[in-house]
């Protein structure tokens, strides 16, 4: 029994406690003053909504007063009333409005049901000094922004004859008529200022596409027009900037609409979170550095290239000024860019440096060859060590530089710059390939190539060269047929598969680039003799000492005179061609040399305008 008792006095101390916890939670009314979708108010909204989110003790309510759209007594009676009713059981800690309208109606509800002594928080509040004689009321200013403005158009554009003010006949447009009037009587009498008398859109319209500078125009909002009709403020702002040549200037919707040269703006989620923060300090006691007037500071944010089009004194602007649409400076801009290419400039540097030291080696052989060999035909060996040693030298650099030009090309947008970092990237690319085939010609010829025997599948090895980009490409763009016949069961053969995929890569690749169109054939087969031929006999694979390896086309041909000196170095069919598949005229005397080298033999056969049928053998060792 006694556990029993135990048991039920925790289990009042934990509802006590949890109905402690409940309490301590406040309730917070937000009142707008306008609509949802109206600019101001949905910023205000997102700015109350985001402070309390990093607070979850508060629980918090949201509603519009509508006053643009129905300004009418009797609407806000009833608006009264619904929230008497919605409100009048819930304790409310803190009420927050937005704008004059929310302030007005709260403070003259202020006496009645759940209104009386509620903390009241203010923002986007533009005559605070009207509200003075409130108690328990603190207040955001929203300063009247084109007072600012005007100062400042005045500074940036000095010889202005005129300023078209755009605002309606609203309670907010009507205070701002009288404003603007006294203003310019008192400061800017030289300058004649033009406001409409009610805003009907079409014929504002019409009177905008009149305008021209030396007359600006000054977009102070639009929400309602000659007929008491709602008009979106954005909306309107859309349709001034789309209709006037004129420099056009606005406070808050400078920020709002691109094409507008400048302003100072105030953001109403500022206006919202600082309204919050008021209210959490408040509800929490820490009213030590709460103030009753506070101003949110105001910020020019102007278009630079508007202002350089109309000659815009741009030294006058305050400091804290945020530009749009400013140019770069030059070394932000192209940071990346110019270190890449100081990158690619420094392995120039090295590639000249290679160069001095491949002639100083030169020079170095040439000398020990003069004394110590007689014969002339050593010469011929200090020419390949050069050539050798150069291009060894040179392909350090010219990595880096590919290197470095495909992470510019990777990291840059899209533009004149990405096109001649990519001219770079691949004439380095040519460059390299050239390099590398002269290399090799180099070696092959002065016989020091080793071959790397490896366990292959030659089937394999051509289907990867099939499957090759480049090639893929060709065979797309050219719709040409590509047949490979094998009629063999191919098993894997031991060889040197890097040389044979050299061969055949440049082999397959020069049937494909000169075959306009038509077809590409592959025939594999065995032979037991070191012949370059097709024979109707099959030779059976045990008894194979060779493969002979067949690529037809019917392409573009070659020329019977160029047939007799085909596989001479640095030669072409038609010296004076300038077809973007022409190389550098290694590609064919390579191939022959590794197929020699290897201990088999290459025979080509052609015909200009029937195609092409080149044919190599290659002794093999079948892997049983």
């Amino acid at each position: 029994m006694y556990k029993l008792y135990l048991l039920i006095l925790m289990l009042f101390c934990l509802l006590d406690v949890f109905a402690s916890s409940k309490d301590t939670s406040e309730s917070v009314l937000l009142i707008n003053s306008y609509h949802v979708g109206y600019h101001w108010s949905d910023e205000v909204t997102n700015g109350v909504i985001e402070f309390f989110s990093e607070n979850p003790d508060v629980f918090f309510y949201t509603e519009y007063l509508d006053s643009k759209r129905f300004p009418e007594q009797n609407q806000l009676d009833e608006f009264f009333q619904n929230l008497n009713t919605k409100y009048n059981d819930i304790a409310l800690d803190a009420i927050i409005v937005s704008d004059n309208d929310a302030l007005n109606f709260v403070l003259d509800k202020r006496n009645e049901s759940f209104f009386e002594n509620v903390p009241l928080i203010a923002c986007g509040i533009g005559n605070a000094e009207y509200y003075k004689q409130f108690d328990n009321l603190f207040i955001i200013v929203e300063e009247i922004l084109y007072r600012y403005d005007i100062d400042l158009i005045t500074k940036l554009l000095p010889d202005i004859k005129e300023v078209f003010f755009i605002t309606d006949h609203s309670t907010t447009g009507e205070i701002y008529r009288n404003d603007i009037k006294e203003i310019f009587v008192e400061k800017y009498p030289q300058i004649k200022l033009t406001v409409p008398d009610c805003i009907n859109l079409d014929e504002l319209i019409v009177q905008l596409r009149k305008i021209r500078y030396p007359t600006v125009v000054y977009y102070a909002g639009v929400t309602v027009d000659c007929n008491n009709q709602s008009v979106s403020d954005t909306h309107a702002a859309d349709l001034v900037s789309s209709n006037t040549s004129a420099p056009l200037f606005s406070g808050y919707y400078s920020s709002v609409v691109q094409s507008y040269v400048g302003g100072y703006t105030s953001n109403g989620k500022y206006h919202g979170r600082a309204a919050a923060k008021i209210t959490y300090d408040l509800l929490n006691g820490d009213i030590s550095n709460i103030s009753s007037v506070q101003n949110i500071e105001r910020v020019p944010v102007f278009d630079y290239s508007l202002l350089q089009k109309y000659g815009a004194k741009i030294d006058q602007l305050p400091e804290n000024t945020i530009f749009r649409n400013r140019p770069e400076n030059f070394w932000v801009k192209n940071k990346k860019v110019l270190i890449i290419s100081a990158m690619i400039i420094l392995n120039l540097l090295m590639i000249i440096g290679a160069l001095y030291r491949s002639f100083k080696i030169e020079k170095k052989y040439r000398k020990q060859l003069q004394v110590e060999m007689e014969k002339a035909s050593l010469s011929n060996k200090v020419k390949t060590i050069f050539v050798e040693n150069m291009s060894h030298e040179m392909r350090t650099p010219l990595n880096s530089i590919v290197g470095f030009s495909d992470l510019l090309l990777d990291s840059m947008p899209d533009g004149q710059d990405k096109d001649f970092v990519r001219i770079i990237s691949e004439n380095s690319l040519a460059l390299n390939n050239i390099i590398s085939q002269i290399f090799d010609f180099s070696l092959l010829k002065s016989h020091r190539v080793e071959l790397y025997i490896t366990n292959f599948d030659l089937f394999v090895l051509i289907d990867e060269i099939f499957a090759d980009q480049k090639n893929l490409s060709l065979i797309e763009s050219k719709n040409l047929s590509v047949s490979k016949n094998f009629n063999i069961n191919m098993l894997p053969i031991i060889g040197d598969k890097e040389k044979v995929y050299q061969v055949m890569k440049h082999l397959i690749g020069n049937a494909l680039n000169f075959t306009p169109n038509g077809e590409v054939e592959i025939m594999v087969r065995y032979s037991v003799s070191n012949n370059p031929v097709f024979t109707k006999e099959i030779t059976d694979q045990s008894d194979a000492r060779f493969v002979v390896v067949g690529i037809f086309d019917s392409g573009i041909g070659i020329s019977a005179k160029y047939l007799t000196q085909l596989f001479e170095p640095f030669t072409h069919d038609n010296e004076d061609d300038t077809n973007a598949n022409r190389g550098l005229g290694l590609g064919l005397s390579i191939s022959k040399l590794i197929i020699e080298i290897m201990g088999g033999q290459i025979k080509v056969e052609s015909v200009v305008n029937k195609g092409t049928k080149v044919v190599f053998t290659l002794p093999v060792e079948l892997n049983q």
